[in-house]
């Protein structure tokens, strides 16, 4: 069970390597917990997975906690407040598995659920400083993970250059690698890095979706 529902894994490692940088750490390893409570839960080098992952019918766990390797375990959100940093970003990290997977088709389909998902909540909270006693709970998880991944795909297509998107991220990561970094860093980083190249001050940006 264990190899099939893990077959692709080291593709994914592969390529999340190519976008963000070298895997940042030595080993990679995934562990199936019952009774766990959680889908899963990223820590550097290794993953905790809810056991009925052993069904190979949720690759989207898989590669949402692999990601945070680079996004949440290389670079670590500061505060709570960041915490979109982390989850945002490895929910982007689901839709661009599926655009490997099954194209972009598949990659916009997923973004519309995403979407879908945080409008049917219709929760009027910023993604910035969710409240930390229900940030993983509904409805308050759509801001803290639907929503940003959603702005960065939003980010993605407003630069139009997967390239210079694909670099911004990866550049990011290893500025802050091994530490921590915060939405005002974050901020801060794209704007001075590309705010030439798009068509909206970027600071602004960040403040309207964030």
């Amino acid at each position: 069970c264990a190899r099939f529902a893990f077959r692709n894994t080291p593709q994914l490692i592969e390529n999340d390597s190519k976008l963000f940088g070298e895997y940042p750490f030595s080993q990679y390893s995934q562990v199936p917990l019952s009774p766990f409570g959680f889908g899963g839960m990223e820590h550097q080098s290794i993953t905790a997975l809810d056991r009925p992952i052993l069904l190979a019918n949720d690759e989207s766990t898989i590669a949402h906690e692999l990601f945070h390797q680079w996004f949440g375990d290389k670079t670590t959100c500061e505060t709570w407040a960041d915490i979109w940093l982390n989850e945002g970003f490895a929910t982007f990290g689901e839709m661009l598995w599926s655009q490997s997977v099954g194209g972009i088709s598949a990659y916009n389909d997923r973004v519309a659920s995403f979407a879908n998902a945080y409008f049917s909540a219709n929760l009027l909270a910023p993604t910035y400083n969710p409240p930390v006693n229900g940030m993983f709970n509904w409805p308050y998880y759509v801001v803290v993970y639907y929503k940003p991944g959603c702005v960065l795909h939003t980010l993605r297509r407003m630069l139009n250059n997967d390239t210079l998107f694909f670099n911004t991220l990866r550049d990011y990561s290893s500025a802050f690698a091994y530490t921590t970094a915060n939405t005002f860093q974050f901020r801060d980083f794209i704007a001075q890095r590309d705010s030439a190249f798009a068509p909206m001050d970027l600071e602004e940006f960040v403040k309207e979706w964030i």
